[in-house]
């Protein structure tokens, strides 16, 4: 069987392997920008992202970029992990587009370009750098509902911490004038 083809081009800032967009179980269109190439998803302050839903394991998959595709395998979680509604019993490669469920929580995952990708000698810089860039998808973005008024989403990194209030952004959510609802945010809402 032939190996999967390369991943289409999509913009993407420099460092940034790709994304993970929020699909259920949170504020939908929320991104997680990926810029380790090996991540843990769980609930433990230990996983590379923290998504603190009671579905969620506290370690409860591993999400991996082996230079051209990123690699999905469960850690032996109680609710499972799902690739395009397939049950994950060993690694599978997510393409791009992919869904990924963990619990009541999913993502679609999206490639950055495909000449942005790692590069073998730069996997063991990005390794060690794993620690400082550990991102956390902290309880208020997880909580985000129209109705109850709770409208802040919280996405931490350790060098710094950034507060989101989305009624601050175009529209009061995260859609910005030209309509395009997956949106980034960085520092200062960004």
């Amino acid at each position: 069987m032939p190996p999967p083809p390369p991943p289409p081009a999509a913009s993407a800032r420099s460092g940034e392997l790709g994304h993970l967009v929020m699909i259920a179980g949170g504020p939908a269109g929320f991104r997680i920008p990926l810029r380790n190439p090996r991540n843990i998803l769980g609930r433990s302050p230990a996983a590379t992202i923290r998504v603190p839903d009671p579905s969620i394991s506290r370690s409860h998959c591993s999400l991996v970029f082996n230079g051209i595709h990123w690699v999905v395998a469960d850690l032996g979680s109680s609710n499972g992990t799902y690739v395009d509604e397939h049950e994950v019993t060993q690694p599978v490669l997510a393409m791009p587009g992919s869904m990924i469920a963990l619990g009541k929580v999913q993502f679609r995952i999206e490639y950055a370009m495909a000449g942005q990708a790692a590069q073998p000698e730069a996997l063991p810089e990005l390794e060690a750098q794993l620690v400082e860039d550990d991102l956390v998808l902290e309880e208020a973005a997880l909580d985000f509902s129209a109705d109850s008024g709770a409208t802040e989403a919280v996405l931490v990194d350790p060098e710094m911490s950034l507060e989101l209030d989305l009624d601050s952004l175009p529209d009061g959510g995260l859609e910005d004038p030209e309509g395009d609802s997956n949106k980034t945010l960085g520092p200062g809402g960004r």
